[in-house]
């Protein structure tokens, strides 16, 4: 059965190994499945859950013809699984969602955005939502989804003791 709803499509650029840039497709939706098994492609785990679940669907289609699909029960799982698979294709995506110093902190992961992390200095509050499809110009700072859990966790380690 298909029931998607929350339906979203995203024009993206994408970079291969020789430098040269290509177009693709990122769409995005959620489905209430039954009893879902998850497997979480970023931790390499798996999770069973008994019951109707909303489950985050992304799905990746370039113009060389590469395609992937990925789902979670977070958006953020489901986001940096499918970024883990493109990534072993040596395809970088040009979006801030890949760019080290953003991450998807877990307030926002079951949402499509992210933020920028500053080391030694927390969020505000209020504090800037992004895009992860929104562009990301400088290609140096696209980096791999482990590149960017890394950054994430030097970043709670250089805020430990700050007040709020």
């Amino acid at each position: 059965m298909n029931n998607r709803e929350n339906f979203r499509s995203f024009n993206i650029e994408c970079l291969d190994l020789q430098d040269k840039v290509f177009k693709a497709v990122i769409n995005v939706w959620t489905e209430n499945i039954d009893n879902p098994i998850i497997d979480d492609v970023v931790e390499n785990k798996k999770y069973e859950f008994q019951g109707e679940y909303q489950i985050f669907f992304l799905e990746y289609r370039d113009e060389t013809g590469i395609h992937y699909v990925n789902f979670s029960d977070r958006v953020n799982n489901a986001f940096y699984g499918l970024c883990k698979k493109i990534e072993q294709r040596k395809i970088k995506l040009l979006i801030k969602g890949c760019s080290l110093g953003y991450y998807m902190i877990p307030c926002l992961q079951y949402s499509i955005y992210t933020t920028p992390l500053i080391l030694g200095r927390r969020i505000e509050k209020r504090f800037m939502r992004i895009s992860i499809f929104e562009p990301e110009n400088d290609v140096k700072n696209v980096v791999t989804i482990e590149k960017q859990k890394n950054y994430y966790n030097t970043w709670l380690e250089s805020i430990k003791g700050l007040p709020y």
